[in-house]
């Protein structure tokens, strides 16, 4: 009997930017500062990227409930400008909603871009997550910070058919 494979994540949104503008977007230090994180109450304190193959990230996040910071690390795989990113991503113990048990596994983001109807259609895939509470999160976290991403490209308000979120 095999075991079954971890379950992925998968949104896809569209953004009307160039895709060299999105790819940027998530590879320089200031702009993910003011994107990436699932809300405005969760701050990012802490950005750092070397946004190259084999460099890494840390990105710290601050309860606004407790004041903890939760921090996630990774690594760069692929950095395809403006095509294509791949990055491990980890949640880095202690953390104050799952224990360090529960975050005890390796999984890996590709992002993908992609020039379409005069913008940029991202797919961003999530893969070997836990099954359970903390792939919810990571679909609430994902979705929220997609969304986001739409206050760096304002013009971007358009009929919504290439936004979707499933469960693969």
């Amino acid at each position: 009997m095999t075991n079954p494979q971890p379950p992925s994540v998968r949104l896809t949104r569209w953004f009307k930017a160039p895709p060299q503008r999105v790819f940027d977007a998530w590879t320089h230090q200031q702009q993910i500062a003011r994107w990436l994180s699932p809300n405005k109450a969760i701050k990012q304190v802490l950005t750092q990227v070397d946004a190259r193959v084999g460099g890494a990230f840390r990105f710290g996040y601050a309860n606004p409930d407790t004041g903890h910071v939760n921090t996630v690390a990774g690594k760069y795989l692929v950095v395809d400008p403006p095509r294509r990113l791949v990055f491990t991503w980890a949640w880095l113990p202690p953390h104050d909603e799952f224990s360090d048990q529960e975050l005890a596994f390796d999984s890996t983001v590709t992002v993908e871009l992609t020039n379409l109807d005069g913008g940029t259609q991202i797919i961003l895939t999530h893969e070997k997550l836990p099954t359970g509470p903390i792939t919810q999160r990571h679909i609430w976290g994902w979705t929220g910070a997609l969304d986001r991403l739409v206050e760096l490209f304002p013009a971007t308000q358009r009929p919504d058919t290439h936004s979707s979120n499933e469960m693969i």
